[in-house]
């Protein structure tokens, strides 16, 4: 009894030591060994820099190199299996199994961080020509202002003109005979008409109407037939191209989102939580990115109308005059030519030059 005694605890001992041996070094249904657990922690810590990396923006340049690395990891851990005093082939197994993983994940991973580059590049570039667009606006902000006021004065002068053009326009096609052959009456309903001309002229400050035309009539016509018709044009180019590649953009990141970066099939059951988990944190994170870059589609679209706001639509006199992105600018300025050259230069030039032959005529008449 004293000898079957010993025995016997060694016996339970020995097997429980096996036992728990076998149940400490098996998880998830694989027996794991010591290089398959540091190569499992290393991997799992890989991947968490791997997703920080990519959230804030790493460049590739810093992100692909630690694939190679861990690449070479898994190459060196299988050595190291192989090396054993007694390899284990289900660790070479296992090992071998996450090289197809990595190296799947390695090629998905790129076009993903592609894509999401891309996005960021396009984002950048839509703030830097909103920020112009801007800039655009506010350097004109004071010409316009300008513009607006003179713009609105031309309308009430020629609005005010119509009414007594038909008077006006057979005056100055007097001629010194047709003067000579007018009697006193005439004369003087004459000098009324010129007088309500002149009249005109003072109330809607004719000189400073005119010095403001003589003064601007370069920058004007520089403005509204060049600059502006090339700005419209090169905004109209810009959203062609920002809608083209916002498209591009949402094709190749939602085709990149479909994509699963590891074959979960390749992966052990027990490893399949964490690459699950890994890859739903970078869709996210492209998903919210493809999301933003619609909002700044959108702020293009906005900025765009905003600058129509600022160098048109909120002005009514340079919207009546001006069609939609000044596509008719160089027959405006023309209008506004003829108009300076005619209706203020030329009309009130030949009225004041028969007004002097009226009063002439009436001195020999004898009448005042």
């Amino acid at each position: 009894m004293l000898k079957t005694k010993p025995l016997g605890y060694l016996l339970v001992a020995f097997f429980a030591s096996v036992f728990l041996a076998h149940i400490e070094c098996t998880a998830f249904g694989q027996t794991l060994s010591a290089t398959i657990r540091s190569y499992q922690s290393s991997r799992d810590d890989l991947l968490d820099d791997l997703q920080e990396s990519f959230l804030r923006g790493a460049s590739s340049q810093k992100i692909f190199p630690k694939f190679e690395k861990h690449q070479r990891s898994i190459a060196a851990a299988i050595e190291a299996v192989k090396d054993a005093s007694s390899p284990s082939s289900q660790d070479i197994e296992y090992l071998q199994a996450e090289q197809d993983v990595w190296g799947d994940l390695e090629k998905n991973f790129l076009q993903l961080k592609s894509a999401a580059e891309q996005i960021s590049e396009y984002k950048s570039q839509i703030k830097l020509e909103i920020d112009s667009a801007f800039k655009a606006s506010q350097r004109w902000k004071d010409f316009f202002s300008g513009m607006e006021s003179f713009l609105g004065k031309v309308d009430d002068y020629r609005a005010r003109y119509q009414k007594m053009a038909v008077p006006i326009n057979g005056i100055i096609s007097f001629t010194a005979e047709a003067v000579g052959a007018m009697s006193g009456p005439e004369l003087r309903r004459t000098l009324h008409y010129i007088a309500k001309y002149e009249e005109l002229l003072k109330d809607v400050k004719y000189r400073d109407l005119a010095q403001y035309y003589i003064a601007r009539r370069a920058s004007i016509s520089n403005l509204f037939v060049y600059d502006l018709v090339e700005q419209y044009e090169t905004l109209e180019k810009e959203t062609q191209e920002f809608n083209r590649l916002y498209g591009s953009l949402t094709r190749n990141g939602k085709a990149a989102i479909a994509i699963k970066l590891t074959d979960l099939t390749k992966a052990d059951s027990a490893d399949r939580g964490i690459y699950t988990k890994f890859e739903t944190a970078i869709d996210r994170f492209l998903q919210s990115e493809l999301n933003e870059t619609s909002e700044a589609r959108d702020q293009w679209q906005d900025a765009v109308s905003d600058y129509e706001d600022a160098t048109r639509d909120n002005y009514p006199s340079i919207s009546k005059w001006f069609k939609a992105r000044f596509k008719d600018s160089k027959q405006t300025i023309m209008r506004l030519r003829l108009w300076y050259a005619v209706e203020m230069t030329e009309i009130p030039d030949k009225v004041n030059a028969v007004e002097e032959i009226v009063v002439e005529r009436l001195e020999e008449l004898g009448e005042d």
